[in-house]
């Protein structure tokens, strides 16, 4: 009888055990889950932010460079002597050139939430 008593609690005590150990691992492996997800978002963003501010910042630069290069030299090609047709076509010109910079930097201003800045300056 004490034998039999023994071998019971024995034999629940180990399926406790077993039963303790799996749910122990069913936990640690759903904690593994949530962490690699979580994990796997903060890097996605992470990427997006590394992308939007890397790149695409190059990227407008590089829009904005380009522009201002093609003003200069506009602006530097200008002949003294004053040919109507060339002062219309240069100012058809300046002004598609400003447009487009303009555009630029709306779009700038709108996606990294800049305030707003008249050319005349910050008072005006």
């Amino acid at each position: 009888m004490f034998i039999s008593r023994l071998t019971n609690r024995l034999a629940s005590s180990l399926a406790t055990r077993l039963y303790g150990i799996g749910f122990l691992s069913i936990a640690a492996v759903i904690t593994l889950v949530v962490a690699s997800i979580y994990f796997a978002d903060v890097t996605k963003k992470a990427a997006q932010g590394l992308f939007d501010r890397g790149f695409m910042g190059t990227l407008n630069a590089t829009r904005i460079e380009l522009l201002i290069e093609r003003h200069r030299r506009l602006v530097e090609s200008t002949p003294s002597e004053v040919n109507r047709e060339y002062l219309a076509r240069d100012k058809q010109e300046l002004s598609a050139i400003q447009e487009q910079l303009e555009r630029l930097l709306e779009r700038l201003v709108e996606d990294q939430k800049l305030p707003r800045v008249s050319p005349e300056g910050p008072n005006s």
